[in-house]
């Protein structure tokens, strides 16, 4: 893999529409109404397209600048290298995981809904992860950096636990779904990272796969 010396206006195009479309919608209930995430509408009536309009809104303008920040961050290191077309395969692959994971552990839940880019941005910050394994992450009541690898384990871990648990006001399905989604694209695109970055590939994969394998099991593990 080569760094390539462009400038990351994927990044930027992406986080235009994410901007254009939260604020629009933010001061239109119906253009909002009609994009959001909600299982009845996509697996009832079958509009499909909310898998992808849902991921381009947000709540607020705090929700969208973190997430926005965030993209920022992580884009800036990420597009560059990878390139426009591969960039914007991983966020869009991390898009869909995470909502499609998301659809999966609500889909009884008929009146579920959820907006936001969050499960794309994970898969862009899991794969900014796996190519730089032991770059310094700052978290929440840590006042050190810790390395990459073991940010991923934490994030996972807590995800896991949020999807479970039902924690709060925040869609851990879709963090947990795009963050794997967004590392799987990657390997798909190189796969030699399984060999030169297996700590943080085995951090994200392995407590998902066992995630995976309780909910297959029992389906009924996690509060509803």
């Amino acid at each position: 893999m080569m760094e390539n010396l462009v400038t990351p206006w994927m990044l930027y195009i992406l986080m235009g529409i994410n901007a254009v479309y939260s604020l629009l919608a933010l001061q239109d209930d119906r253009l909002m109404e009609r994009g959001y995430f909600r299982v009845g509408d996509i697996l009832g009536r079958k509009e499909s397209w909310r898998l992808f309009t849902s991921a381009f809104l947000h709540v607020d303008y705090m929700h969208l600048g973190v997430n926005m920040y965030t993209l920022y961050i992580f884009g800036e290191i990420l597009n560059p290298i990878l390139g426009h077309e591969q960039f914007l395969m991983v966020y869009l692959g991390a898009l869909l995981g995470g909502n499609l994971l998301s659809l999966w552990v609500n889909h009884k839940n008929y009146s579920y809904t959820a907006v936001g880019a969050s499960g794309a941005v994970s898969g862009i910050v899991f794969a900014t992860v796996i190519l730089f394994p032991d770059m310094k992450l700052g978290i929440l009541f840590i006042p050190i950096g810790i390395p990459g690898w073991i940010f991923a384990l934490l994030y996972t871990a807590y995800s896991i636990y949020g999807v479970r648990s039902q924690l709060g006001n925040v869609g851990h399905d879709a963090h947990l779904g795009g963050g794997i989604a967004g590392a799987v694209m990657l390997i798909a695109l190189y796969p030699d990272l399984l060999i030169y970055s297996w700590k943080p590939i085995l951090a994200i994969l392995l407590p998902a796969v066992i995630f995976f394998l309780i909910l297959w099991k029992r389906p009924d593990w996690f509060k509803r």
